[in-house]
């Protein structure tokens, strides 16, 4: 009589059912958000610090190696995001359905 009522009670509430891919998901597509934030913000920063060497005649910025430092960086992002397909990919149908779930809300609330 105690497991169903145990289980009559977690039933019943909504996040009960969600299974342990979509936490996993959650937290992947949180990480993942933050990361790429962090990574614009110091690239950025670099760039803004080389534009006001450049204005005050210290350095000088070759354009074509900085835009190829941009495309390798838009590389790095891509190739973060097949790792984490790949490493996701051990979740049968059901979890990875949940997983793919809670990657997205990860991305939208990180």
């Amino acid at each position: 009589m105690g497991s169903n009522v145990t289980s009559d009670i977690f039933s019943s509430i909504p996040f009960g059912k969600i299974s342990a891919g979509f936490f996993i998901g959650l937290a992947v597509g949180y990480f993942f958000k933050k990361s790429i934030k962090i990574v614009l913000l110091l690239f950025g920063l670099l760039i803004v610090t080389l534009f006001a060497l450049q204005s005050q005649d210290i350095i000088h910025i070759n354009n074509t190696g900085l835009v190829g430092s941009a495309d390798k960086i838009i590389a790095l992002i891509k190739g973060v995001g097949s790792f984490i397909k790949d490493n996701l990919s051990f979740l049968q149908l059901s979890g990875a359905g949940g997983a793919l779930a809670g990657f997205f809300i990860g991305l939208n609330i990180g």
